[in-house]
């Protein structure tokens, strides 16, 4: 699985492999992280899954746009945003909650219809 965070800035790839695993962080924002992405898979013709992190509703409808995503991770979603989030992706992607998720809080997102919780 392939992970994007927008909020960083180092950036780093290798060439395709079995299980492949790499990390795309820029400061360049989420525009900027999906066309890094797209243009490295267009280089090596692999299709390998994708995961992108989304912060808020503009970067997640950014993301849903691509086609390519396999999973989107919602970074520091409420319960009551990621339920809602849940709802418009509507299964068309893998999803994950993340970020300030302890064992007091877990079951609300998972009741929330995620596929993944990270702890």
């Amino acid at each position: 699985m392939h992970t994007v965070k927008p909020a960083n800035n180092t950036v780093a790839t290798k060439p395709p492999a079995e299980h492949l695993h790499f990390l795309i962080l820029t400061h360049l924002g989420i525009e900027k992280a999906i066309e890094k992405i797209q243009n490295y898979l267009g280089k090596y013709g692999k299709k390998i899954p994708v995961e992108i992190e989304v912060r808020n509703m503009e970067e997640l409808s950014q993301v849903m746009k691509t086609g390519w995503v396999v999973r989107i991770m919602l970074d520091n979603f409420t319960v009551k945003k990621t339920r809602e989030v849940v709802q418009i992706i509507n299964e068309k992607y893998e999803t994950e909650s993340s970020g300030g998720i302890n064992l007091d809080t877990i079951r609300g997102y998972a009741e929330c219809g995620v596929d993944f919780v990270s702890v």
